[in-house]
């Protein structure tokens, strides 16, 4: 799920799923803007200028809708955590020279969900996501709400700087860590009062890899 389709789903709930697509494809031409490549402060700039401007022509508002608003706020929230420094692991209670890395092959739905279920038991823990380009393994809490869709632009917007290994940011009442292993993330969310030193350590352990790739 992409913030273009976001907007669509938030425009259905005024006019057709068809005006909704032709309606975000006019803005997007006439603004000269490509949403593959398209980063959170340029969606806030699309929706909050060219997309108001076109729906106050064909609906009676004068401000933005609501789902809007939740979007826009919501891309605030990944352009803010974006720009946030990353925290370092705590250093482990055994003193290790090299950290012993685990490779997953996360093409496999069993492994993906093995991870899941390991990272979801560890005390403190919220919620869990898994996302690959072979697919996604979520378990978080029913008011979490788009925290998936943030999290993969964040790992988007990191990733077109440098490949980056973890990121930290702090939501609200909750602790959000990301390991981005290329194509592929794993976010954990914890509560705020959990030490993340275990949790950053595990999660810097992991390597993603086919099954060919891995080292014998």
């Amino acid at each position: 799920m992409d913030v273009e389709a976001k907007i669509i789903e938030a425009l259905m709930g005024y006019v057709s799923r068809g005006a909704a697509e032709s309606l975000l494809r006019r803005v997007l031409h006439r603004a000269r803007k490509n949403p593959l490549v398209m980063g959170p402060q340029e969606w806030i700039e699309l929706i909050e200028g060219p997309l108001l401007a076109e729906l106050r022509q064909v609906l009676p508002i004068t401000g933005q809708i609501p789902p809007l608003k939740g979007l826009v706020k919501g891309l605030r929230q990944v352009r803010a955590s974006a720009s946030s420094p990353v925290v370092q692991a705590e250093a482990p209670l055994e003193p290790t020279l090299e950290l012993p890395l685990d490779w997953l092959d996360l093409s496999e739905a069993e492994v993906r969900l093995s991870l899941l279920q390991e990272l979801a038991r560890v005390e403190g823990v919220l919620g869990v996501a898994i996302q690959t380009p072979w697919g996604q393994e979520i378990r978080l809490p029913e008011d979490s709400g788009e925290l998936p869709l943030l999290v993969n632009m964040a790992h988007r917007l990191l990733s077109l700087r440098q490949p980056y290994t973890m990121f930290y940011t702090v939501l609200g009442n909750a602790q959000l860590m990301v390991r981005g292993m290329g194509q592929s993330w794993v976010a954990v969310l914890a509560d705020h009062d959990a030490n993340p030193g275990h949790l950053l350590y595990r999660l810097r352990q992991l390597q993603t890899a086919p099954q060919e790739a891995r080292p014998r």
